[in-house]
């Protein structure tokens, strides 16, 4: 009886460890789909490639004239 009541205690345990790392995994995913929504609404104005390719246009445009 007391082997029972300890292996009962054991999968209980066992079981609350696994409910909490799947709840914070899942909270931790969450907080990363929100700061990454928060940094794409932060970048308004053109990337850096696009600048480059900015540039190059605007060379090619002065060498035509």
């Amino acid at each position: 009886m007391n082997t029972l009541f300890e292996s009962f205690i054991i999968f209980y345990f066992l079981e609350i460890m696994v409910l909490i790392s799947a709840y914070v995994f899942y909270f931790k995913i969450e907080e990363q789909k929100t700061i990454k929504a928060e940094n794409e609404e932060k970048s308004n104005g053109p990337s850096a490639s696009d600048l480059i390719k900015m540039r190059s246009i605007a060379k090619q445009l002065e060498r035509s004239k």
